[in-house]
C-alpha cells in the first residue's frame, strides 16, 4: 500500500489482480464498499454511533478501481470478492495529510473455494441483500443475488456441468 499527500483521505485507487498479477476482467470480481457515517448524538462516555451505507464497485477491464471516500464518512471498509479466490477485507480511517491511498488487491486462489463460498461468502453477502440498514441500491442487491445463485449452481449436484 502506498499513498499520495493531501489534506485528507478522499479516495482509494488500486488494482484487483489474480495470483499471476493479471487484472480482474469484467464480471470476474467486485468490491463491496461500506462507508461509515457518525451520528451527531453521543451520550456521555459512550462511543459514537456509526451507520453504514454500502455499494458495489466493479474494476475496469484491467482490474483498476477508484473509490471516492465521502468527506462526511469517517471510515471505509472494502471487501474484494472474486470467484475461486479467498475474500479480502480492508478497513481505512480518514487521515489528515493523506489524500489518495493506493492498494493492490492480489487475490489468492483457493482449492477449498466451495467451502469458503458456502461458509464465509454466502452469509456475509446475504446480509447486504436482506438488511435495509446498509441502503444498498436495488440494482446492487439484484447483482449480489444473481452472482450468489450462479456460484451455487456451479456446485449443485443437479447442474449440467
Amino acid at each position: 500500500m502506498s499513498f499520495e499527500w493531501g489534506w485528507t483521505t478522499d479516495r482509494i485507487e488500486g488494482v484487483m489482480t489474480n495470483q499471476e498479477g493479471r487484472g480482474a476482467f469484467p464480471n470476474e470480481g467486485f468490491i463491496l464498499v461500506r462507508q461509515y457515517y457518525s451520528q451527531f448524538v453521543q451520550f456521555g462516555e459512550e462511543a459514537p454511533i456509526y451507520y453504514p451505507i454500502a455499494r458495489l464497485v466493479f474494476p475496469d477491464e484491467h482490474g483498476k478501481f477508484l473509490i471516492p471516500f465521502d468527506l462526511k464518512a469517517s471510515k471505509i471498509d472494502l471487501t474484494f470478492v472474486m470467484s475461486g479466490h479467498v475474500m479480502q477485507n480492508l478497513s481505512f480511517r480518514r487521515q489528515i495529510g493523506v489524500g489518495t491511498l493506493f492498494y493492490e488487491a492480489r487475490m489468492q486462489k483457493t482449492a477449498g473455494w466451495q467451502d469458503h463460498f458456502f461458509v464465509t461468502i454466502v452469509p456475509f453477502l446475504q446480509q447486504f441483500i436482506a438488511d435495509p440498514r446498509f441502503q444498498l441500491a436495488q440494482a446492487h442487491q439484484l447483482f449480489l443475488g444473481e452472482w450468489l445463485e450462479q456460484e451455487k449452481t456451479k456446485y449443485s449436484p443437479y447442474s449440467s456441468s
